[in-house]
């Protein structure tokens, strides 16, 4: 399956064929617009402040 970077739709940014600057920010971009605000690339976690509720946890 072929997915288009900055479509949002890649959890795991290190599988990327092309790793640069542009098209890591591109995908974040695209993430962070759907309100999917936690990315991997290997073992990193990004998660990028919405500055808004999202309500993703439950109240416990």
């Amino acid at each position: 399956m072929v997915v288009k970077v900055g479509s949002g739709e890649i959890d795991d940014l290190s599988t990327l064929n092309v790793l640069d600057e542009e098209s890591l920010l591109r995908e974040l971009r695209a993430r962070y617009k759907k309100g999917i605000i936690y990315t991997y690339i290997g073992d990193v976690l990004i998660a990028i402040n919405p500055f808004k509720q999202l309500n993703i946890y439950e109240k416990q």
